[in-house]
């Protein structure tokens, strides 16, 4: 055993185990991304989900603004199994290949701006204010966190102040918006949510994920990687015999 502890037999399995632990979420994350443009939410607005306690400051305030209930829709996302030993000693595989993600969906007054948030473990409470056209360009703004892009025909901000000024910022960039697509398009029904966010995940939700795919998963990866590889290579040219 000391003889196994001291081999460089220990150095590539401790390195095999790092890589393991970040190569699994990452796979996980890509196939959340190449898989989010043909993913679609269903309708489960009879099924009486309530919101959990964090996301209900959030809905109290968009009440607040006008906003009123549209339904909830859920979003089944690749999962984690477990794994588990069973009695026979052999690993068994326990637990649902999915996540399955709430969204509580609300519409302003004049029913051009969708609301949507939920809860995601390890992560703030999000809002996502977005409005759709005729021609399929779409203005949205999140709170408190979001990308920023300024396309021809995708618009996409975030305001870290409050959810008032982001409300705000909605409908400052829809009035410019108008003035080259028209007018947005309402929404009254949880079937007109679904069509608009078809088309949205169609059109934009892989550009929309792809500079938080390359900044928070896929950049530190490769870093850790190459520390990993470097110190794994560094101590076995340095091991004696």
């Amino acid at each position: 055993m000391p003889q196994l502890l001291l081999s460089p037999l220990i150095v590539i399995a401790s390195a095999g185990v790092v890589l393991l632990a970040i190569g699994v979420p990452l796979w996980r994350m890509w196939r959340v991304y190449s898989g989010a443009s043909t993913r679609r939410p269903f309708d489960s607005s009879d099924a009486g989900i309530q919101p959990p306690e964090r996301v209900v400051p959030m809905i109290a305030e968009l009440m607040r603004l006008g906003f009123r209930r549209l339904g909830e829709a859920q979003l089944d996302l690749p999962g984690m199994r477990s794994v588990e030993l069973t009695a026979t000693g052999q690993p068994g595989v326990a637990g649902a290949a999915v996540n399955r993600h709430t969204v509580f969906v609300m519409v302003d007054a004049d029913g051009t701006v969708i609301a949507e948030t939920g809860e995601v473990p390890h992560a703030p409470i999000l809002v996502s204010l977005n409005s759709a056209y005729s021609d399929g360009s779409v203005v949205e703004t999140m709170y408190p966190r979001g990308e920023s892009i300024h396309d021809a025909d995708f618009h996409s901000g975030h305001n870290t102040e409050s959810l008032d000024r982001a409300y705000s910022d909605q409908r400052t960039e829809m009035d410019r918006w108008r003035m080259r697509h028209g007018a947005p398009r309402a929404i009254s029904t949880m079937a007109d949510y679904l069509r608009a966010d078809a088309e949205y995940r169609e059109r934009f939700s892989r550009r929309k994920l792809r500079g938080p795919l390359i900044r928070r998963q896929l950049l530190p990866a490769a870093v850790v990687v190459v520390i990993v590889v470097a110190v794994a290579v560094s101590t076995l040219l340095r091991w004696p015999g």
